[in-house]
């Protein structure tokens, strides 16, 4: 579910590359408005509901991972150098215990609960500590899924095949089975579209597998052949 919710924030900033505090105001409204009525109503801790702080704590992350430098956002290698801090302050955060208290003890009166008074945040770094990857690769899911259309299209076309999502002969690199609605031409992300489904399947090559090839730091504009994979 992270990695979902996760996937679709970032989509979301990339193509619409609304960074307005209202949009911000709004998200927050809707991940922690009725579980705050909740809350109220019959006295419970926030901790109590921590899937709504988990998503709360990883919208505010990835918002400020695309807002801050926001033009970077159009540049690969620029992207690619964000992506790389935002690990190491995953890391630091989570795994670098002094971080971890500098960061999340001032909040403590909302993230603590009061079943352990020597440490009301243990539930709190326990249950985000589960996750604390699947942001980033809810990340790279969403940032490399044009890229791995582009890729689809270009073996298709390479292998001479009718259909864009039939690869079954010709030496290509290895896939992992990704499913996939948007038409093949369209491998790049329309701002003010709608974000792509994955529903359709591809088939795997029937010769051996020959290696992975690297998408991440692919060229972002529109690919109507296959010269960038050349």
């Amino acid at each position: 579910m992270a990695l979902s919710v996760r996937t679709g924030n970032f989509s979301f900033f990339w193509v619409r590359r609304d960074f307005s505090p209202w949009r911000a105001a709004k998200m927050l409204f809707r991940l922690d408005f009725l579980v705050v009525v909740i809350c109220l109503t019959v006295s419970n801790s926030y901790m109590v509901y921590y899937i709504c702080a988990m998503h709360t704590y990883w919208f505010l992350s990835v918002y400020a991972l695309m807002a801050l430098l926001s033009s970077w956002n159009e540049r690969r290698c620029r992207m690619a150098l964000k992506l790389a801090v935002y690990a190491g302050v995953n890391v630091l955060v989570f795994d670098v215990a002094p971080v971890n208290a500098v960061v999340f003890r001032p909040l403590s009166f909302v993230l603590g609960l009061d079943d352990c008074p020597a440490d009301s945040l243990h539930e709190w770094r326990f249950r985000v500590g589960l996750d604390r990857w699947a942001c980033f690769v809810g990340i790279l899911c969403a940032y490399n899924y044009p890229h791995w259309e582009a890729f689809v299209r270009c073996v298709s076309i390479s292998a001479g095949k009718g259909s864009p999502y039939s690869i079954t002969e010709r030496r290509v690199p290895e896939l992992i089975p990704v499913f996939g609605s948007q038409p093949a031409g369209d491998v790049s992300h329309k701002p003010g579209g709608k974000l792509p489904l994955l529903s359709a399947s591809l088939q795997l090559p029937s010769q051996p597998l020959r290696g992975l090839l690297p998408i991440l730091l692919l060229d972002e504009q529109r690919h109507d052949g296959c010269e960038q994979f050349a």
